[in-house]
């Protein structure tokens, strides 16, 4: 294999790896509308089935089955949550070892087994997280059933408000799922490239890759294409970060981002090794992109 088509493999390799992480994140979020939708489905058709007056007699029988129904969402969900953190564990072993092997270093077979405590105990605290928004549903539904059977609002308005408050989890169930399976991505790539390099990989380095969200950090976006070694931390707006989402720093730092830490060789020259330019689209879209970009023509018309 000539050195030009080992950079080329490796990049394509490095680049299908990250649209299946990307894939697996869309994928459980998917998921978890969906079990949303059918529990929002469910509350509805037992609402429809009742009386046009909600008597005080008729209450405990639909709290019971919104309770039913939120039960099927929390189970449903809980699973399909473990499952995305278990797919996006390998996926950041495949983000080291695959883009490698595509470049002719075959080392899968030489490291160890990844230590899944982080793991373990993300998918622990992600039940809890589930469970408060089963819980939090079921208090708020049962307080529009509540005032519609004293009469204070109608059926019609309390099925009308119950509706709107099944689709609000939707945003915190995107933050749990960008959060949390990135988190675990990135310490099994993390733990992959330490153990690459004691396997005796040399060159090897990682490098920071923005998101592409459309409303992004700054600094996050200014860190684009900074490589460091792979024990080293990344410093990003001042702060030092051992890997994106690291449970060590600051929440506003980890919480909803989408940047990732990828495999970089020192002494292969690949074609991007630095920050990625925006399309002309992305400026446009972005008032923080444009405020990179700028920010970036005045340190290239700095330098010496």
């Amino acid at each position: 294999m000539t050195e030009k088509e080992r950079r080329r493999r490796f990049m394509a390799e490095r680049r299908r790896q990250l649209e299946a992480a990307a894939a697996i994140q869309a994928e459980t979020y998917q998921d978890m509308v969906r079990l949303l939708e059918e529990a929002r489905d469910r509350i509805a058709a037992a609402l429809a089935a009742s009386p046009s007056e909600f008597e005080n007699w008729r209450l405990r029988g639909l709290q019971e089955q919104v309770r039913a129904a939120l039960a099927l969402f929390e189970r449903g969900a809980t699973s399909v949550l473990t499952t995305g953190l278990d797919r996006s564990w390998t996926a950041g072993s495949d983000m080291i070892v695959a883009p490698l092997a595509a470049g002719g270093l075959e080392i899968g077979g030489l490291l160890p087994a990844l230590d899944p405590r982080l793991l373990d105990a993300i998918k622990s605290f992600q039940i809890d997280k589930i469970r408060d928004i089963s819980t939090t549903l079921a208090s708020r539904i049962s307080t529009e059933l509540a005032q519609a059977a004293i009469g204070v609002q109608s059926p019609w308005e309390a099925a009308t408000k119950i509706a709107a408050e099944m689709e609000t989890p939707k945003p915190r169930a995107l933050m749990i799922v960008r959060t949390e399976l990135g988190t675990v991505y990135s310490e099994a790539g993390q733990q992959r490239m330490e153990q690459a390099v004691k396997a005796g990989v040399k060159g090897l380095e990682k490098m920071w890759r923005r998101s592409g969200k459309l409303h992004p950090r700054l600094t996050h976006e200014l860190a684009d294409g900074q490589i460091v070694e792979v024990d080293k931390p990344f410093v990003v707006g001042g702060i030092e970060i051992p890997k994106p989402r690291d449970p060590s720093i600051p929440a506003g730092e980890r919480i909803n981002c989408g940047c990732q830490s990828v495999p970089h060789m020192r002494h292969w020259k690949l074609s991007t090794p630095g920050e990625r330019a925006y399309t002309a689209e992305e400026i446009a879209a972005s008032p923080v992109k444009a405020e990179v970009e700028r920010l970036r023509r005045e340190r290239a018309q700095g330098a010496p």
